[in-house]
């Protein structure tokens, strides 16, 4: 089995698990149905939930997709435990997934995925791009700096003004936290950046999406930190601080990296800083 259909395969038992959960009449259970087929005939599934994210009323559930789907392709399976991340991922999928499905009708509901297949046949066809040969011999660092300061590009349905307002300040954050170990940001700047994050952190929380909601929180709380001198920066901290960041955008925007290294950096962080009660974070 390829490794594209494992995906698949592990993304539709969660599906199929998460359903067991809900009442279906048999409306829904041929809803269940059509989004099945989808999965499974799609070639490019991550291609194919980046257009989900497009329709509005199948964006939630499609960055739920998201995190199964990195998982999945970005860690390696541990046979010990897999049997209980499964079922996280099964039960974080049925609220969004109950959610998705009351509409009226199965028509209703095969209306939006015949916009997402329009998208998809549009925008997900492979293509080669001159000069991507090279684009491997990057170095870690390169790859990083690519994707923290890469440009947003706003839109006007619901997912992208989550999108863009996640997005936007994390290449001036990445900037100010640089700046941070030379002792060249002031303590209102860095509790302009913990407001923010806080403010992000309530956003992704009302999207549903526990691991951005997380990353947002650490890095909001340990700003904070650093702004009443609770906590004293150092490399490793600010690098676990970048590393938040860099899981942040790889689950908004789809980045088809390995995040595994990134997250495990970043949940070290939140560990430590856990027991460090504050009042206004």
């Amino acid at each position: 089995m390829s490794d594209n259909n494992i995906v698949k395969e592990y993304l539709l038992q969660c599906v199929n698990q998460a359903s067991s959960h809900l009442k279906l009449t048999a409306e829904k259970i041929e809803m269940i149905g059509i989004l099945r087929e989808e999965i499974s005939g799609c070639s490019n599934l991550d291609c194919y939930i980046k257009e989900m994210k497009k329709v509005t009323e199948l964006a939630k559930l499609a960055l739920k997709f998201t995190e199964i789907v990195s998982f999945v392709n970005n860690n390696k399976i541990e046979y010990a435990t897999i049997s209980e991340k499964f079922r996280q991922h099964s039960y974080n999928l049925v609220k969004e997934l109950s959610v998705t499905l009351d509409v009226k009708t199965s028509l209703v509901f095969r209306s939006y995925i015949n916009r997402v297949r329009e998208s998809y046949g549009h925008n997900c066809i492979p293509q080669t791009e001159p000069g991507s040969a090279g684009v491997d011999e990057f170095s870690e660092e390169k790859k990083e700096n690519l994707l923290l300061h890469e440009e947003s590009e706003p839109e006007q349905i619901t997912f992208y003004k989550f999108e863009e307002m996640v997005t936007k300040p994390i290449s001036s954050l990445d900037n100010a936290l640089k700046n941070l170990l030379q002792n060249e940001i002031k303590p209102d700047e860095l509790k302009y950046f913990a407001n923010l994050m806080k403010r992000n952190w309530t956003v992704s929380k009302n999207f549903d999406s526990q691991i951005i909601s997380n990353m947002h929180e650490i890095v909001g709380k340990t700003l904070f930190l650093f702004s009443e001198n609770i906590l004293q920066p150092n490399r490793q901290v600010v690098d676990a601080l970048r590393a938040c960041l860099i899981v942040i955008v790889a689950l908004i925007k789809d980045k088809e990296i390995d995040i595994s290294v990134y997250l495990r950096k970043a949940e070290e962080l939140g560990n430590s800083i856990k027991t460090i009660k504050v009042k206004d974070f």
